[in-house]
């Protein structure tokens, strides 16, 4: 986890909802330098369904203060099915959108007989409609040498790069999961930079899964990125 946060970050918390979450005019904080934002992706339904992964969360990078949509999967025409796979990836929940975090279907694996499953990850898709284009930096072995770490990332750097345009670009990488435990922890030395449509280059880094205090429910999603200018 990235711990060199501004004091002065802008925070928007994008809660479990059915309908548009847009701040008014009225309450335009502007965009500093480094933003974090939260998105509750999982839903808690309590007793024996636990927790579901019904929400996806859009977000406009270049107007983070302006606008983010949070849609549910029982409540919204809006929402979207994503599938990798079948290529299902286009979504007019909200205009200009670059990023949305969600379920969605990412492969099929066969596993004999006629039977299919269907590989669903948790992650960010890009909005390859309107030209968003993104790269997953990561430290591998091998690779030491060439790694360039988040806080050293600078827009020379980012520009010189062949960004993806792969709708799963972003994914799910970014976390990883304890098999006997079900508990996720954030995938180190990984993080990822975003071209939006508007030509603005930024870099992103997922923190936690749940919550900024890491006490919230699974899936709640925290990340921030930078503009690189």
């Amino acid at each position: 986890m990235f711990t060199n946060l501004k004091s002065s970050a802008l925070m928007i918390a994008v809660v479990a909802a059915s309908a548009f979450a847009c701040n008014s005019e009225d309450d335009f904080v502007p965009v500093v330098p480094e933003t974090e934002l939260v998105a509750k992706i999982g839903v808690d339904h309590g007793g024996e369904t636990g927790v579901t992964f019904d929400n996806q969360i859009y977000f406009n990078l270049d107007e983070p203060a302006q606008a983010a949509v949070s849609l549910n999967v029982e409540a919204d025409d809006h929402y979207v099915a994503f599938s990798v796979e079948n290529n299902i990836t286009s979504s007019d929940a909200m205009p200009d959108w670059d990023l949305v975090l969600t379920n969605y279907h990412d492969y099929d694996y066969d596993l004999g007989g006629g039977n299919i499953y269907k590989v669903k990850g948790t992650g960010g898709l890009i909005n390859v409609d309107n030209g968003t284009m993104a790269l997953e930096i990561t430290k591998e072995e091998g690779n030491e040498d060439a790694f360039v770490a988040f806080e050293d990332m600078d827009m020379a750097t980012a520009a010189s790069l062949e960004l993806s345009e792969a709708v799963d670009a972003v994914g799910y990488a970014w976390k990883q999961v304890d098999i006997n435990t079900g508990l996720y922890t954030i995938s180190p030395n990984v993080y990822y930079i975003i071209r939006t449509a508007q030509n603005r280059y930024y870099k992103l880094a997922f923190t936690s899964f749940y919550g900024k205090n890491g006490d919230d429910i699974k899936g709640t999603t925290v990340f921030t990125y930078e503009e690189l200018n």
